[in-house]
């Protein structure tokens, strides 16, 4: 768990503000509000900008970037970055956490792109509170909401092309299985999954080898989150 400790001179230079404010107009206690509300959300912003650094340096690698980090606005991640190399597609994949610059009153915002759906990012956002911050349980559950979606097009795909196959999508991470003969047994389904860490398809055939299952490892529940805490 990551925690921050706030610097003296940070709670001594808040007080003096709030302070300043105690003699002002009829809005003082908005101003007050206002002020606590923005200095938290900055320490909030370099909370996840810390934890992100560590996540790089600890696990992802090169898999992840910091794109962009303006302290007190805005930090962006850059994830899937061999996407952006395809010669057909290339696209760029990234999430940002900042304040709303419309009403700086509301949480921290987050914004996906290439964009999802609001019933997706909906349910990505969750992963994240201000009571419990982890830049990292954000990036797996958008990784694993990607997927899924990527996995989703290339079904629309397959099955506009082959219109005598099935597929099915199940489980989380998401995993694509398609019948390769009539009839098939389980073992001998194509099952395609999305790399966590590149965003590229992983095919896989039971019956080709024996070897580890891209997916044997369980992200969504697995995965040993670090979280930070404002004190």
């Amino acid at each position: 768990m990551l925690v921050f400790f706030v610097l003296t001179r940070q709670i001594n230079y808040i007080h003096q503000l709030l302070q300043s404010r105690l003699f002002g107009d009829e809005s003082t206690l908005q101003d007050m509000y206002k002020c606590l509300h923005s200095f938290c959300q900055s320490l909030q912003l370099e909370v996840l900008h810390s934890q992100a650094q560590r996540l790089i340096r600890e696990r992802w690698g090169e898999h992840v970037m910091i794109d962009k980090y303006t302290p007190g606005q805005l930090l962006t991640l850059a994830y899937w970055r061999t996407q952006s190399f395809n010669i057909g597609k290339p696209e760029i994949y990234s999430l940002s956490i900042g304040i709303d610059t419309n009403d700086t009153a509301k949480p921290l915002q987050i914004n996906h792109e290439p964009p999802l759906s609001l019933e997706e990012a909906n349910d990505v956002n969750r992963a994240i509170r201000c009571d419990r911050l982890s830049i990292e349980r954000l990036l797996v559950e958008t990784i694993l909401m990607r997927s899924k979606v990527k996995l989703k097009e290339l079904q629309t795909l397959l099955e506009k092309e082959l219109t005598n196959i099935k597929t099915i999508i199940e489980g989380t991470p998401a995993i694509l299985y398609m019948p390769i003969i009539e009839p098939c047994s389980q073992s001998e389904y194509l099952t395609i999954t999305i790399d966590m860490q590149t965003g590229t398809y992983q095919p896989y055939i039971a019956h080709a080898g024996e070897y580890e299952h891209p997916w044997s490892h369980d992200w969504s529940h697995g995965y040993g989150y670090s979280t930070g805490h404002v004190w």
